[in-house]
């Protein structure tokens, strides 16, 4: 499904390896919704984790465009956050 979504916020954080697991490293987009009808609107902020191949294309990029998103599923975090799973498609044209 495509959706359109603005970026409104970024971050970043990284984490120490540890005896479980890798160090790692994230760089999220926060988004809102911008799907039509308006009632059809997820009306939380939907976090969109970038790949390492995105980062360099839309990491402080990406703020206050409306970009295009193929969604594969939704997920929530263990803190409640909703986070979705998919691809950037494009930026909308004309922004």
């Amino acid at each position: 499904m495509l959706v359109k979504m603005m970026v409104t916020a970024q971050s970043h954080d990284t984490w120490p390896a540890t005896k479980d697991r890798e160090a790692g490293e994230f760089f999220n987009l926060h988004c809102i919704d911008l799907s039509q009808p308006p009632q059809a609107r997820m009306r939380d902020n939907v976090i969109y984790r970038l790949s390492k191949e995105e980062v360099p294309q839309y990491w402080d990029k990406a703020i206050d465009n409306v970009l295009e998103f193929e969604l594969h599923k939704t997920a929530v975090t263990k803190a409640g956050k909703t986070v979705f799973v998919g691809k950037i498609a494009g930026k909308e044209k004309g922004k």
